[in-house]
């Protein structure tokens, strides 16, 4: 995976709740958090070490993590 940006490497800011309202992933500014029932892998694996790893990197396909 490629760096995106040198400057958007960690986001410091307050947890973002998931849904429709986020339109980009420049609208998530802090790690996400995902409504009560959600079932997807990604709400069950993801954590704030692993979110802090890859945010700002992009796969082959240029897009974002």
């Amino acid at each position: 995976m490629k760096e995106q940006a040198p400057g958007k490497k960690f986001v410091s800011g307050p947890d973002v709740k998931c849904g429709s309202h986020l339109k980009s992933s420049d609208d998530l500014t802090g790690f996400p958090v995902f409504p009560a029932g959600t079932k997807s892998l990604l709400c069950k694996h993801l954590t704030k070490d692993v979110f802090n790893k890859y945010i700002g990197k992009k796969d082959p396909h240029n897009f974002p993590f």
